[in-house]
Formats: C-alpha cells, structure tokens, sequence
C-alpha cells in the first residue's frame, strides 16, 4: 500500500512539473532597429535583440563639420539628441530608432579687415588695418606725390595695373592692398633739364 501511495505522489508531482513547464514558455526577445541617415552614424547600429527588462543606450554621432538634427524613437521625434536609451524592455516589443544629420552652420564674422600700404612719396586712402562689414565694397585711392606716378598696384599680391583707384566687392576675408611709386621719368627730366 506504502508503494502505490508513493507511486502516486510520483506520478502527480511529476504531472504538477510538466504543467508548469507548460504554462511557462521562455521569454520573447525585444528587438531595436537602429538606423541613421547619411552624414553620421548610430552606435549600436542595426538588429539589435534584447532580453525582457533589460536596458540599451544608442549613442548618435555626426561626422565632422555635421550635427545632430533630429532622432525619432518609434516615429516620435526626440529632438536633436546625441544618446537615447531604452529602459526594462517588454518580452516580444519591437522599437526602431532613427538618426538625421545637418550641416553646421558656420557664422560669419561681423567684419573683415583690408591691410592698405602705399611706397614712399605718395599715399592710399584709406590705409593701415581698415574694417569692413563682412559682404560690404570699399574703394581704396592711391595719390602720389608730385614728380612722382603709381608703378603698380598690388591686391593681395597679384598686379592690377598702374591704376589711381580700386574697389573691393563683396569682401568675406581678410585682403591686403600695396601700391608702390616711383619718380616719373618725365619729371626727372624736367629737373635735370632746369638744373
């Protein structure tokens, strides 16, 4: 008698086990799709299964010269972020999250400067360091002094001609301006000849 009662509490013990082995699958993963658009990246990137509970932090990076323009986690846009993180994921939930970038946009200067040099026996007006409202025109005159003429005139090192007057357009960087002199050959003569 001893033996069939414990047969049977065997047999139900091991009945009770199996229902609940039964009753208790394993857990669904969660899975993540994370995606960027071009100009940056998503680390990590692609499929990326998780247990139910678990946490995952993406970190969004644009390349040089680009930023962050926007994250949307499941289609919901979560600004302009550069880390998001996923906390106690659900068993068999799917999320997407999803990276664009934009340019930086570099501010320009208030001013730029306009280094203008004359030689000896004359004169550029204006001169020295002169501002200009960055994207503005300025015209600089170059005046020699008498007996003398403009041998050249020198914008940011290249020649623009024996020319009395020139003008700048659009200035967005920094120039310079050189203009230098020389005794006029007609005048050295005049002197000569009345010496």
């Amino acid at each position: 008698m001893k033996k069939v009662v414990s047969l049977i509490i065997v047999i139900f013990t091991f009945f009770i086990l199996s229902i609940n082995c039964i009753a208790q699958p394993p857990p669904i993963p969660c899975i993540i799709w994370a995606t960027t658009g071009n100009n940056g990246r998503i680390s990590p990137s692609g499929e990326i299964e998780l247990q139910p509970g678990a946490n995952q932090t993406f970190q969004i990076i644009p390349n040089s010269g680009y930023k962050v323009a926007n994250v949307l986690v499941d289609n919901v846009s979560k600004g302009a972020i550069t880390s998001y993180t996923f906390s106690s994921v659900s068993s068999g939930s799917f999320h997407t999250i999803h990276a664009t970038f934009e340019p930086i946009q570099v501010q320009p200067p208030e001013s730029v400067y306009i280094t203008a040099t004359a030689g000896e026996n004359g004169k550029i007006t204006p001169s020295g360091s002169v501002e200009v409202p960055y994207g503005e025109n300025k015209t600089f005159v170059v005046t020699p002094d008498t007996g003398y003429r403009i041998l050249d005139v020198l914008v940011n090192g290249k020649s623009v001609g024996a020319v009395n007057q020139y003008s700048f357009r659009n200035v967005v960087t920094n120039q310079t301006i050189h203009a230098p002199l020389k005794l006029s050959i007609y005048y050295n003569c005049i002197c000569k000849w009345k010496w």
